[in-house]
């Protein structure tokens, strides 16, 4: 997950395909997202594999996005 401006996607983005070992992941604008997804409630970036944060975090009531 990422928003416009998040300067760590930048880094973040190749350590994955580094640790994949391939770019085939889905990268997700959080203010694209409708009002009511909960991922709108994640800090950006933010990776999730199977709809979970692989460092546990959850989403934020508090960080939601709001549409652009």
């Amino acid at each position: 997950l990422t928003e416009p401006n998040c300067g760590p996607s930048g880094t973040m983005r190749p350590r994955v395909v580094e640790a994949l070992g391939k770019d085939t992941f889905e990268v997700v604008d959080v203010t694209k997202l409708a009002e009511d997804d909960s991922r709108r409630g994640y800090d950006t970036p933010t990776l999730l594999v199977d709809g979970h944060d692989v460092f546990g975090s959850v989403p934020r009531e508090d960080l939601r996005v709001g549409p652009t």
